[in-house]
This record gives C-alpha cells, sequence and structure tokens, in this order.
C-alpha cells in the first residue's frame, strides 16, 4: 500500500507493508530483503478477508515458518480465515509475536479490547480447535509491539518488531549474542545534548508529575552518554523566582506536565506560574501523557481544565505543540528526545560508520587497525558491516 501521511507532522509514514500488512494478496514467505532488509529474516504475513486470498487451502501451511508475526487491530479475530492461522500456528507449535495497532481511527485496540474479541468469537469447544484462554497464552505471552504511525516513532516499532522476529530464525537462536547491539535503521532519531553549560528544567510542584518527567529526561542524557549527570538540572520554579535569588546557569525552561490532574490544583498555583514564566519570556515545552496509568486522558479535555486567560492572546498557551509521551520504554525515549530538542537540545552527530566499525573488529578480533586487509580481515568488516547495519550488502 501507499504509505499514508504522519498527521500533524508533514512527514511520511514507513510502510510496514512487507512487514506485518495483513492485506497481503496471500500469505507467504518473504525474503529479509522484503520484510527486513537481512539477509535471513522470513515472516507470514496474516491474510485478514477471503478476498485478499489466491488459495485459502494454503492458510494453515505454517508448519516451515521460523516465527508467526500477527498484526492486531479491531476484528482480527473476527475473521474466520485468521482465525484459522492462528489456530494452525498453536497447533504446529510455532513461535509467535504479535504487533498491534494503535491508532483508533485505524482500527486500533487495546490489549484488553483484543482478549474480549477472542473470547466473543471463539466458537465452541470442537477438535482441533483451541480455546480463548489456550489462544490468549500464546498470542499475548509477550506485549504485541505497538504499531505507531509517526515516523519517529514508527522506525522503533519497526525495529522492536525486526529484533524479535530474528531472535527466533535459525542463524540467531545458535549465534544469539549477533543481536545484543541491536539494529540501526535509516532515520532513526538521534540522540540530543544540551549545549555548554547546560540547562535548568524547571517544574512547578502543583503540577503533579512534573518533576518525574524532568528526571526522566535527565536520565535519558545520561543514558544516551550525551550529556553529564550535572548538565540538566532540575528546579522548582518557585526558588528560581524568589525575590533576591541567583539566576541559573546556562538556558531554562519551564516544563508542564498535562495529564487528567493537570490545573485542577488548589488555587491556581500552576496557571498563575505559567503567566510569571511567559511573562518573564522563559520557554515552556508541554508535555502529554498517553499512559494511562500515569493519568492520560484526551487532550480536549485541558481546554476545559486550563484558564480562558492561558488560552488567550498573549499567552494562547495552546498554540505550542505539545509531545506525545507515550508508555512502551522504546517510544518514551523518543518522546523524551523530542522534549529536549523543544528545550533547545541539538542533535549528537553520528561516528562515521567505518570508525564504529574499525572498533568493533579491533576489540572483538585483538587485532589493529594496520593489519593486511586480507581475507579474514574483509570476512570480519562484512560481518560486522551486516550486523550493524543489516540493510548492507554482503558483496
Amino acid at each position: 500500500r501507499r504509505p499514508h501521511s504522519a498527521r500533524g507532522c508533514g512527514e511520511r509514514d514507513l510502510t510496514a507493508a512487507d512487514a506485518i500488512n495483513r492485506r497481503a494478496s496471500a500469505p507467504r514467505r518473504r525474503s529479509a530483503g522484503e520484510v527486513l532488509g537481512h539477509p535471513r529474516a522470513a515472516v507470514r504475513a496474516a491474510a485478514d478477508s477471503a478476498v485478499n486470498l489466491e488459495d485459502i487451502g494454503k492458510l494453515e501451511e505454517v508448519a516451515d515458518a521460523a516465527v508467526v508475526l500477527f498484526f492486531l487491530s479491531s476484528g482480527y479475530f473476527a475473521s474466520r480465515n485468521c482465525r484459522r492461522e492462528v489456530y494452525a500456528a498453536l497447533a504446529r507449535n510455532r513461535p509467535i509475536e504479535a504487533a498491534i495497532e494503535a491508532d483508533k481511527d485505524k482500527g486500533g485496540a487495546t490489549v484488553e479490547e483484543m482478549q474480549a474479541e477472542i473470547r466473543r468469537c471463539s466458537a465452541a469447544q470442537a477438535i482441533g480447535i483451541p480455546s480463548a484462554d489456550a489462544v490468549i497464552a500464546r498470542v499475548f505471552a509477550r506485549d504485541p509491539v505497538p504499531w505507531l504511525r509517526l515516523h519517529d516513532y514508527q522506525v522503533v516499532s519497526l525495529k522492536e518488531i525486526a529484533l524479535r522476529v530474528l531472535r527466533h530464525l535459525p542463524y540467531y537462536v545458535s549465534n544469539p549474542g549477533g543481536l545484543d547491539r541491536g539494529l540501526a535503521l535509516p532515520g532513526e532519531l538521534p540522540p540530543f545534548r544540551f549545549p555548554p553549560p547546560g540547562i535548568t528544567v524547571l517544574v512547578c510542584d502543583a503540577n503533579v508529575g512534573a518533576r518525574e518527567v524532568a528526571e526522566e529526561i535527565r536520565a535519558t542524557t545520561i543514558a544516551d552518554r550525551s550529556n553529564s549527570a550535572g548538565t540538566v538540572m532540575v528546579d522548582d520554579v518557585g526558588a528560581v523566582f524568589a525575590a533576591g535569588a541567583a539566576p541559573p546557569p546556562g538556558a531554562v525552561a519551564l516544563l508542564v506536565y498535562l495529564n487528567e490532574s493537570a490545573f485542577t490544583d488548589a488555587g491556581g498555583v500552576l496557571a498563575a506560574t505559567l503567566r510569571r514564566a511567559m511573562d518573564a519570556g522563559v520557554p515552556i515545552a508541554l508535555v502529554h501523557e498517553l499512559d494511562e496509568e500515569r493519568g492520560a486522558c484526551v487532550f480536549a479535555r485541558y481546554f476545559d481544565q486550563a484558564p480562558d486567560v492561558l488560552q488567550q492572546p498573549p499567552y494562547k498557551l495552546f498554540d505550542r505543540m505539545a509531545v506525545y509521551l507515550y508508555p512502551s520504554a522504546g517510544h518514551r525515549k523518543i518522546s523524551l528526545r523530542h522534549v529536549m530538542r523543544d528545550l533547545g537540545a541539538e542533535p549528537v552527530a553520528k561516528a562515521h560508520l567505518f570508525a564504529r566499525l574499525s572498533r568493533a573488529i579491533t576489540s572483538s578480533s585483538g587485532g589493529s587497525l594496520g593489519e593486511f586487509p586480507g581475507r579474514g580481515y574483509r570476512e570480519r568488516m562484512r560481518h560486522h558491516l551486516c550486523a550493524c547495519c543489516p540493510g548492507a550488502s554482503r558483496s
């Protein structure tokens, strides 16, 4: 299918048609070049309608699949053909991985909704038909990979799907360490760093949850090795605005955390703090929580909870773009990098590929870069090139 455009960002989607598109013309094995850019990848796409199938009789032929990947969306288990392929995978005891559509406008559903659909659509117990509990136990043995459609987040989804599939393939079953460093895909959002002397991220204690997100940002810069621990400081906005307080070194910005409790504090402390910060010209970064366990709610709710004065000139708070904070770890890291960019961080330049490969080869072989580039050296170069860049040619 033609890739969709990501709403509101002007960037093109990565297409998942070769990897997990369940509207394939027929179930078939796909090569690495088609699916994951890797020479040993093979996945099976599930079809959801008899109209899409050239030969329904081949639907259950999953015995030769190293792994079966299901792309789940609302109505998936209501399809007889989809259920048949799930039953066949269970009967053949094939390894199963799953991805789940996150966009409600495109059939997105929660894990709980999909499990309820299995129970509704499962036929009465019959010979050869597994129970709903058995299907749930196998399909949801691991949390499905959320399939997000905004570019930077979609790359994360695709990487996680690729890693899960590759770990089941014979080569990596025998050589599990080959994936320890993960995968690199073109178009990944790089780490970000704050230029010296760093930044002080201001939080309002009346904005419950803001300090925790600010600490997440600080931890991300350290984990990405883009900044030292002292480069990103977190401080209470009241202390900085106090009379006689010395201004913090470096840049300053106020982080506003939006969840169901935003702007509900007694006395309107958060609203007053925002007005004072914007009057002083302090940059504002908005983050919108999407994790239901952390109080996620629809964005429209903030228009009701925030005072009108903040929504009108000269403040117009919600004219700023809010960064979505996704719940899954890989996607949340990308969210935090977007917040860092909004706070003035700069992308970290990636090391030259050859330098990275040379260091990897030297550390693994114990040799030096000055050795004669004979067959052994060239073979190690090919190995590391394929490990770091799965789409690279082996020739």
